[in-house]
């Protein structure tokens, strides 16, 4: 009998994407990504560029948002499923949704969330989990309590 259930399979999914982004922190070396930072009334996106050839591992989010791939190619894997996502593609991430990339063309990708604020770390803390936050997020999501 199959007891692998959906829920059983996402909570083994995130145990091992926190302890592979637990070793790439720790034994691989670090790219920087250049960020573009756009404002407009209502409206924050915050642009990541990303280069050919590398693997990213995207933040996790606190909140719903939409996500834009405005040029290159990469594959996406988010909760255990991959997909081929090229320029331009529009869609939407779930609050805790964590992100791992193959980039395969030089990409610019921007998460687009509304807020007045424009100030970058009151931003960072409204819109991204801290490392506590993202275990609490993604392993214990019954205990979530005020976090989103």
């Amino acid at each position: 009998m199959n007891d692998l259930t959906a829920d059983k399979f996402l909570d083994m999914y995130h145990q091992h994407v926190l302890s592979l982004q637990e070793y790439c922190l720790e034994e691989q070396e670090q790219e920087e990504l250049p960020l573009i930072h756009d404002f407009a009334p209502g409206v924050y996106m915050r642009r990541v560029l990303m280069r050919k050839g590398i693997f990213v591992m995207g933040k996790t989010h606190k909140t719903k948002h939409l996500n834009l791939v405005m040029s290159g190619s990469a594959n996406v894997m988010v909760n255990g499923i991959v997909k081929f996502l090229s320029a331009p593609d529009v869609f939407i991430s779930e609050a805790g949704d964590k992100k791992l990339l193959y980039i395969h063309e030089d990409m610019i990708w921007g998460t687009i969330h509304p807020t007045d604020e424009t100030d970058l770390d009151k931003l960072e803390k409204h819109c991204i989990c801290t490392p506590e936050e993202e275990k609490m997020l993604l392993l214990n999501q019954d205990q979530l309590g005020g976090l989103l």
